[in-house]
């Protein structure tokens, strides 16, 4: 082990002691299930919620909707200081199939509702009538991962799928 990461590790576990005596506490907690220590530095899982046709992600601490720009406060909750984890979120399930006109659009929309069961409030038969220009690139986002399965078997069978945009 080098020199300056023992000094690092030494000025950790001073930081450590000094916020325990603070706060009055003879040691660290930890978490039962996990076992690691309990710190302001711990990340807790962002959730996730839908409405209508926005999906929003959540604080675990303060329970608000997470605003930020991706590049800059996606580390911490702009208005708690809450640390998030987006492990579970950083790359969500979809599909992207190539549509040739408003029939097949319309077809891909409700094998999308068959299989996740919502469409986010969209009436199929009024945005199948909306679309003018084809082909189209459809994008279909999955909550779950049995339902992106199904769906991406059915979609593998049947339609043009664009794996990249």
């Amino acid at each position: 082990m080098s020199e300056a990461r023992r000094k690092a590790r030494a000025e950790k576990r001073k930081k450590v002691e000094t916020a325990l005596k603070k706060a009055g506490l003879k040691e660290i907690p930890k978490n039962p299930k996990t076992g690691k220590w309990i710190t302001s530095e711990t990340r807790k899982p962002v959730r996730r919620s839908v409405l209508d046709r926005r999906i929003f992600y959540v604080c675990p601490k303060c329970g608000k909707a997470l605003r930020f720009r991706k590049t800059r406060d996606d580390r911490k909750c702009t208005q708690c200081g809450q640390r998030l984890d987006w492990v579970e979120w950083d790359e969500m399930k979809s599909v992207y199939i190539l549509a040739q006109d408003s029939g097949e659009a319309a077809y891909w929309a409700e094998r999308y509702e068959e299989t996740a069961g919502t469409t986010f409030g969209i009436d199929i038969e009024k945005w199948r009538l909306s679309l003018k220009e084809f082909p189209v690139t459809l994008f279909f986002p999955f909550l779950e991962s049995k339902a992106y399965g199904r769906f991406a078997r059915l979609a593998a069978k049947e339609a043009k799928i664009v794996k990249e945009i």
